[in-house]
């Protein structure tokens, strides 16, 4: 059985170490980032410099594969994800998104934890022949094939680095695999340390983004037709771009709007926009993590998933119907929870709500989870997702501040008189906005079930009567129909998706005129999540980036 390179420059099954393999590594991550350009250095095709629309643009920074991203891109490469990866690549923290550049400083833990990731990608690839073969793409002939192995770096490197890797680089790579695979007698062993060295590469770890100066506009670059590729695949799939766009940049067919807006039409047809749309309204929502089992909180993901991917996706139906809908999608355990009819299924499977105040996504236990084991405060931790989330206000704690524990209820005393403390003295400015939102959800747990009296407080009567800047409502129907006649949950949505295209979280004055742009490009108040990517795509701010100062 052939040998296969592991870290430290070892052979794995023997514990020798070689004394190419880590030399060679070292210097295939120097011609990385050194002879491709550093990353704030020229792109790889340069294009000519031409003038930009007159239109605002977006600043970006570089950003990081996100968790998610990175998981994907491997598996995308070669076909599994190390198991590994959750616990050795970093979390991302949610702002509300979890691709926000500000949050992603590099620290020794990543370096490491993506070299060991790599490492072990490697060996877990080599000792699956199958899979190997399939990532490889060849036979190789024996341990020089000069052949093979060009073909191998070629077609695994565009991929990765998610552009054509140039030619000089392409004969260094090839060199020092050919070098390992000779010192082994194996060529699989020279192909681990191509694989290695990719999953490493700054461009596969980092979204670079050059890009080509624009005339008379000196801090605005315009996007190369790869560069378009990656932001329109992590946009719209949440994965790298495959081989069947990475075909297209190379034809030139992203090279202007009507070009991206295309492809992106097509894209939104696959399955994985599907799930990258449910993805991005779950973190939104914040929606990702829910404090129960783990069948009912995977039970409470799919229906708040596949509302959004039916909805949204497959009937292409406005956005804001999510907050419409007069059912949803159940399987039994959440049914019987919701005391709906049980669909006779373990998947989620449509079911109309009937008579009573659900309606729509704010119906879902997933949303309801807001305030989790901390039941006493679920009507603060209510009124704060939907001041925050919905209607993107701000509302900040002051730095260090932990809010006092709620004293224990006396005999007769409900959740509205032990709330009643934190409107009071300095904390009632922001109690009196985000309690009565709270309390108009009140009539069901933090499951989703009904209720009419408080847990273990027969005496305490729930009305579920809340209030919406000034506005009465009972239960999630009154509250979304609320929303739904309030512009700032649509815009709200609108600034957010943007937010996570362009990878920042705070907006800048320039943001807002974006965004204005954005708006104006939209029809009506009733447009569609197809239509809402279509016209960012499309738009000045994602084919061009501006520089940061």
């Amino acid at each position: 059985m052939p040998h296969q390179a592991t870290s430290a420059g070892r052979t794995r099954g023997t514990g020798r170490r070689n004394p190419v393999a880590g030399p060679v590594i070292a210097g295939l991550l120097t011609c990385a980032s050194a002879c491709t350009g550093a990353l704030d250095g020229g792109p790889y095709r340069p294009g000519e410099t031409g003038s930009a629309p007159s239109a605002h643009f977006a600043t970006t920074r570089l950003r990081r594969l996100t968790q998610y991203e990175y998981a994907r891109a491997v598996d995308q490469l070669v076909g599994r994800a190390h198991p590994e990866t959750l616990m050795l690549y970093p979390i991302d923290p949610r702002t509300p998104f979890d691709d926000d550049a500000d949050e992603q400083d590099p620290t020794a833990s990543l370096v490491n934890g993506v070299e060991l990731l790599a490492t072990e990608t490697a060996e877990d690839l080599l000792a699956d022949p199958a899979r190997r073969d399939t990532v490889i793409g060849c036979i190789p002939s024996g341990p020089t094939d000069d052949a093979c192995m060009r073909s191998f770096v070629e077609r695994f490197g565009r991929r990765a680095i998610r552009r054509p890797v140039p030619s000089d680089d392409v004969d260094r790579y090839v060199a020092g695999a050919l070098a390992i695979a000779t010192e082994e007698g194996d060529f699989y062993a020279g192909a681990g340390i191509v694989v290695r060295a990719f999953l490493q590469h700054p461009r596969f770890l980092y979204r670079v983004e050059v890009g080509t100066p624009v005339d008379g506009t000196p801090d605005v670059v315009r996007l190369d037709d790869w560069e378009l590729a990656s932001r329109l695949s992590f946009l719209v799939w949440g994965t790298p771009p495959d081989d069947a766009l990475l075909d297209a940049a190379a034809r030139g067919e992203l090279h202007d709007a009507d070009g991206v807006i295309a492809r992106a039409e097509e894209m939104l047809l696959d399955a994985r926009a599907g799930e990258q749309a449910a993805r991005i309204h779950a973190m939104w929502l914040g929606i990702e993590i829910l404090p129960h089992s783990t069948s009912l909180s995977a039970a409470m993901r799919d229906e708040s998933a596949t509302l959004v991917r039916e909805v949204l996706l497959s009937q292409d139906r406005p956005w804001r119907d999510l907050f419409r809908e007069p059912g949803t999608y159940v399987n039994d355990e959440l049914a019987a929870i919701y005391g709906l009819p049980a669909p006779g299924s373990s998947e989620p499977t449509y079911v109309p709500y009937g008579e009573g105040t659900r309606q729509g996504i704010l119906s879902h236990g997933a949303f309801l989870s807001h305030g989790g084991s901390t039941g006493e405060r679920a009507p603060i931790h209510r009124g704060l997702a939907v001041r925050r989330r919905l209607l993107c206000e701000t509302i900040e704690l002051p730095r260090g501040f932990m809010p006092p524990p709620l004293p224990e209820p006396t005999s007769g005393q409900c959740r509205a008189d032990l709330l009643a403390a934190h409107r009071t003295g300095g904390c009632a400015g922001c109690h009196d906005r985000i309690d009565p939102v709270g309390f108009g959800l009140e009539g069901y747990d933090i499951a989703g079930r009904v209720q009419s009296t408080e847990p273990g407080r027969p005496e305490c009567t729930i009305e579920g009567a809340g209030m919406l800047d000034g506005h009465a409502f009972a239960g999630p129907r009154g509250l979304a129909d609320l929303l739904l006649e309030d512009a700032r949950m649509t815009e709200c949505f609108e600034s957010q998706l943007y937010r996570f295209a362009m990878g920042h979280s705070s907006l800048t004055d320039e943001d807002s005129q974006v965004l204005a742009e954005l708006r104006h490009g939209l029809v009506d108040e009733e447009f569609t999540y197809g239509e809402l990517v279509r016209v960012l795509v499309g738009s000045s701010a994602f084919l061009y980036r501006r520089e940061p100062e």
